[in-house]
């Protein structure tokens, strides 16, 4: 998250302006067009799913969405519960750092050895909340703990950026107003909740982090997968016909982890890009024929492939337990 102020030093405001230019030469679809919007004959809020759902590539037989808009409750899952930890951790990272800034004075910041300090009292309560739960199937001792310390590792990776560039500000400017210099220099807006009625998306969708008040931002903790950039796609159009304005660029944050590093790995490198428009006709057609399927009442089969549905919160449901509609 904090090294994203270096990507966009790396892109340069030229670079971003040129994309920018050119996405608003290829771009024909907005999420304030009356063409985005769910057709007529799909337009029965009852039928809508959330973004997440509409854009999720795990379940091919769509079965995941039936039982979602059945209203069957998930089982907790330990991988759902990995991703809600990662999910969390960069809005928790920017609320710790800013706090410690505005409450401590100039001269007593010790970066970034207090930051680290916070970071391990963070982890430890979120590890011994963990401990607490219960799962379809809980995790040792051994796995937890693995889990956990790729979590410090990503954690003290983005308080080292962080660190260094609040330092950096410090020593070049010899008037500052710390706290203002955060604002200026991270300017992430978390969760931010927006309304999808029209787009034929329920509930109140809730956008990872906006960057600057117009780059689309999402957090993934598994392996890349291309469907994340609909993800994107699905929120910009979102974005746009709540605000009334164009949103051009989005950036994927997914944290990966190689035990022979001490460093995460971002895959596909974190960059900004264009939400094109390929993505967000993809996220329309995608869209239509979900509605489309729950319309139907239909539910689907179980994937022939069980590899799907290892993590899932439906498994329960579909591999034994209670039957929903096979």
């Amino acid at each position: 998250m904090f090294h994203i102020y270096s990507t966009e030093k790396i892109f340069t405001t030229e670079r971003i302006d040129i994309l920018n230019k050119k996405a608003e030469e290829n771009i024909e679809t907005r999420g304030y067009d009356p063409e985005s919007q769910v057709p007529s004959d799909l337009s029965n809020p009852k039928w809508f799913l959330p973004i997440n759902v509409i854009t999720s590539p795990y379940c091919p037989t769509w079965r995941y969405d039936y039982l979602k808009y059945k209203g069957v409750r998930l089982k907790k899952t330990w991988e759902s519960y990995q991703g809600k930890i990662i999910d969390e951790l960069f809005e928790d990272l920017h609320r710790i750092c800013y706090h410690y800034l505005k409450e401590t004075k100039l001269g007593n910041l010790d970066l970034p050895k207090e930051i680290y300090s916070k970071i391990d009292n963070y982890l430890e309560e979120k590890k011994n909340k963990a401990l607490k739960l219960e799962f379809i199937k809980n995790p040792n001792k051994k796995v937890l703990n693995s889990f956990f310390t790729k979590v410090k590792e990503l954690a003290i990776y983005e308080a080292t950026w962080f660190s260094s560039i609040i330092n950096y500000s410090i020593s070049n400017n010899l008037d500052i107003n710390i706290e203002a210099e955060f604002l200026q220099l991270f300017p992430f807006n978390f969760k931010y909740k927006v309304h999808a009625e029209a787009l034929g998306f329920s509930g109140s969708p809730e956008i990872d982090f906006i960057y600057k008040n117009n780059i689309i931002g999402e957090v993934k903790s598994l392996s890349w997968h291309d469907l994340f950039n609909l993800t994107l796609a699905a929120y910009a159009l979102v974005y746009e016909e709540y605000k009334n304005e164009n949103v051009n660029l989005g950036i994927v944050l997914c944290p990966l982890f190689d035990r022979n590093r001490r460093v995460p790995i971002y895959n596909r490198k974190t960059e900004f890009e264009i939400i094109s428009e390929d993505w967000r006709k993809a996220v329309i057609q995608l869209r239509n024929k979900k509605i489309e399927s729950i319309k139907k009442g239909e539910g689907p089969p179980i994937p022939a492939d069980k590899h799907y549905c290892s993590g899932c919160g439906y498994n329960y449901y579909c591999l034994g337990g209670d039957e929903i509609s096979k």
